[in-house]
């Protein structure tokens, strides 16, 4: 993997995990009340609530596997891509929490009136809610994007060389 495509894999990664965030809120209110009411309506949230995912795994993995025919190399561009998605991801959860604030937790902004507890109450917070989840995340994006991007690439191969016509003379 040249330096200049591990860049844009981590880059597409941190944009992804940013938009990511509003993702969910743009579902619920455009495609989740009309879903509910069908009888598959939890098998569509699940998909398109987690298929997201693929959105930027599957034309890396294919991309990277152009590049270099090898797997391999797709799966760890996919897994450079969810970790980055991830990890922009809670960053911006903190950024949002500490700065500027969410719904219902307001308490936890930086600036505000605060209890003489507040740092120990954020520091664990923090462990608890952002870092446990980053890392319980983590390994889904390790193995997920292995097997996603290990796949892609081997899909790719196999059909590059079932493409190849033999010359015949």
């Amino acid at each position: 993997m040249s330096r200049h495509r591990v860049f844009m894999y981590a880059l597409s990664g941190v944009i992804f995990g940013i938009a990511d965030w509003h993702y969910p809120s743009i579902l619920h209110a455009f495609v989740f009340p009309n879903v509910s009411v069908m009888p598959l309506g939890l098998v569509i949230e699940l998909l398109l609530t987690y298929g997201i995912w693929l959105v930027p795994a599957l034309p890396i993995a294919w991309y990277e596997s152009a590049q270099t025919r090898r797997p391999s190399l797709a799966a760890w561009a996919v897994i450079l891509t969810w970790m980055s998605a991830l990890v922009s991801y809670y960053l911006y959860y903190t950024v949002l929490l500490a700065f500027i604030g969410l719904p219902q937790l307001e308490q936890f902004l930086v600036w505000s009136p605060r209890d003489p507890y507040f740092w120990q109450v954020w520091t664990g917070m923090g462990k608890e809610l952002i870092l446990g989840q980053l890392l319980e995340w983590s390994v889904v994006a390790l193995l997920g994007g292995a097997v996603v991007g290990w796949c892609t690439g081997w899909l790719y191969c196999w059909r590059q060389q079932r493409s190849v016509v033999p010359i015949q003379e």
